[in-house]
């Protein structure tokens, strides 16, 4: 996991456009590990919240985690 983070940090900060706005693949990882969601759920559920949009989802796991986010869900 770790040899894969480095990858994916020295492609975002090298090659990829990136908007520093969002938190860095380490962070999502940590998220995803306190919160045992996927990593996609917790950028999906951490987007919504930054954006301070609802997160559409069917997943109830992912619903009752954005409402203790404070992250309305539809």
């Amino acid at each position: 996991v770790e040899e894969s983070l480095d990858y994916f940090q020295a492609f975002l900060t090298t090659i990829a456009e990136i908007d520093m706005n969002y938190p860095a693949i380490r962070e999502t990882v940590q998220v995803s590990k306190e919160t045992g969601f996927t990593a996609y759920d917790a950028v999906y559920l951490d987007l919504a919240r930054l954006e301070n949009l609802p997160l559409a989802t069917l997943d109830k796991t992912l619903r009752g985690g954005a409402a203790k986010a404070g992250v309305s869900a539809f």
